[in-house]
């Protein structure tokens, strides 16, 4: 076997290379080394040695995520080990052990979860599996408390934002949020290619009352305004001229997975830093859920705005874009209404975007920021009139599923791991009959479509893990899916949750609204 430097991509010309073979399995590897010039050999050496690399992977080298960790006392941080053999290759089921160092700074859990001590310090963070070692600095501070509209938080200030979190949250919580935040920032900044004028300053509250009372009293909304949005949001991005904050209910997103109130929100701040005029709403928010969907373990949020989407279609019951323009209209539309149209929205940016692209869509925003109306800056983007993209985006929701009645699952739920059922594209209002079998069953039930033509489940971890045929028998038939359930919920919360048995129904309303202020 001829190797010859020249021939492999990525080495450079005028230096010195080494070529190591191991023969696997063998007791001496050979290998010569002839240089040739100008029609002679300049220098020629052998060298032999008994074969060192066993062919059995082993664990060899590791890397740890995040590279340095830096938390509060008694706060949380997650941490990720990627091993790898001696070929290279990333290992899978391989235990790792880890340790802190001093001690006294906190522990870390089997699954890389490190929660901090009592203690402030320096340290590190040590991981091993077999040979391969990481090493991780480590600095625990005594957490920053502050004082906010008569309201305690704990303040971290990370990557990109400012977060404060209600000094009643536990550490897990926290660390949670303080996690996703960064993570948030990056993906909105670069999506829409620019970084924030002003530093987001982001207020978490523990329940929905302090919420509420935040709106006011740091927000600045009236009390009328605050009672209101409160009890309706889960979120909001508000400016009152002055002065924009971020507020999230974690009493109402805890329980509606996966995390993403806060890029929602963190998206409406970009947009209208971009544009400063008025946004057509279903634009706005629709920008805002779609950001939402590159949040990791969010494959049911994804389903569930697709299919229920596609079910409002095919039910006549779909918003138009006309409908979804004004945003005082969509800030008070009710009920069931006020979540699908969040469905619809998601779906027609979601097509905008297919067709010019998210440049594109940041090129509309920038036109709209110069004085260009909307209609007149997809036209000068596009190519097209606005009136053919949105007479044909009724047929294109109705597209997204290959036929109706139907049935689609994820593999996780608004509570964690899991397996979300979801019916969509039935009469609306109308009865059907939801059958499990497979490596658990149930004892087939009814269930009552709603206004949209669609209903979700999921199985918990009551159910075990396994293969299951789902059916739905309505009055025209019965449609059936295969699914397989790979993980279970791994937190004992739903007890507080009220879930009594293997069916969870989930209703999305109130979690799923965010609150857009209206020209302020």
């Amino acid at each position: 076997m001829t190797i010859d430097p020249r021939a492999v991509n990525g080495l450079a010309d005028n230096t010195q290379y080494a070529v190591v073979v191991d023969a696997l399995g063998g007791n001496l590897t050979a290998i010569v080394t002839e240089l040739n010039f100008q029609g002679g050999d300049g220098d020629m050496s052998y060298e032999g040695f008994a074969a060192t690399v066993s062919p059995v992977p082993a664990p060899t080298a590791m890397s740890v995520t995040p590279a340095t960790v830096s938390v509060a006392t008694q706060s949380v941080q997650q941490l990720t080990a990627v091993v790898k053999d001696q070929f290279d290759n990333v290992m899978s089921g391989v235990t790792v052990t880890w340790a802190v160092n001093p001690p006294t700074l906190g522990t870390v859990s089997g699954t890389g979860l490190f929660t901090a001590g009592q203690v402030a310090g320096t340290g590190t963070i040590n991981a091993t599996a077999g040979t391969a070692t990481a090493s991780v600095p480590l600095t625990v501070a005594l957490p920053q408390t502050q004082t906010v509209g008569g309201i305690s938080f704990v303040v971290q200030s990370l990557s990109g934002a400012d977060l404060y979190m209600e000094s009643t949250m536990n550490a897990v919580d926290r660390g949670a949020v303080a996690n996703e935040v960064p993570l948030d920032v990056a993906a909105v900044q670069t999506d829409f290619a620019r970084t924030y004028i002003v530093r987001p300053k982001i207020f978490v509250l523990q329940t929905t009352s302090s919420f509420t009372t935040s709106l006011s009293s740091i927000l600045g909304l009236s009390q009328s305004e605050a009672s209101n949005i409160g009890q309706a949001a889960t979120g909001i991005w508000y400016n009152n001229g002055t002065a924009q904050n971020i507020a999230v209910d974690w009493q109402k997103q805890s329980v509606a997975l996966p995390l993403s109130a806060i890029r929602h929100e963190l998206t409406h701040w970009m947009e209208h830093q971009i544009a400063t005029g008025s946004i057509p709403a279903w634009f706005d928010e629709g920008n805002a859920r779609d950001e939402e969907f590159a949040i990791a373990n969010g494959q049911h949020r994804i389903n569930q705005n697709k299919y229920g989407a596609a079910s409002m279609a095919a039910t006549n019951t779909l918003f138009t874009l006309a409908d979804m323009t004004d945003i005082n209209a969509w800030n008070a539309r009710p009920g069931l209404a006020g979540i699908t149209q969040y469905y619809a929205a998601s779906q027609a940016v979601q097509f905008l975007r297919q067709d010019v692209g998210m440049p594109g869509v940041v090129r509309m925003l920038d036109l709209m920021a110069q004085g260009m109306a909307f209609e007149a800056a997809y036209q000068t983007v596009s190519g097209f009139p606005f009136s053919s993209f949105s007479s044909a985006y009724a047929q294109r929701v109705r597209l997204l599923a290959p036929s109706y009645p139907g049935i689609v699952t994820s593999t996780d739920t608004t509570r964690g791991p899991g397996l979300t059922i979801l019916m969509y594209g039935f009469a609306p209002g109308s009865q059907v009959t939801l059958s499990i079998s497979g490596a658990a069953s149930n004892v087939p039930g009814g269930r009552t479509i709603d206004a949209y033509g669609t209903s979700s489940t999921f199985l918990d971890s009551s159910w075990p893990t396994g293969n299951y045929t789902i059916s739905v028998s309505y009055t025209g038939g019965t449609v059936t899916v295969a699914a397989t359930k790979t993980s279970s919920i791994l937190t004992s919360a739903l007890d507080d949750l009220g879930e009594i048995g293997p069916l969870e129904t989930i209703d999305d309303a109130p979690a799923g609204r965010d609150w857009l202020s209206s020209g302020r």
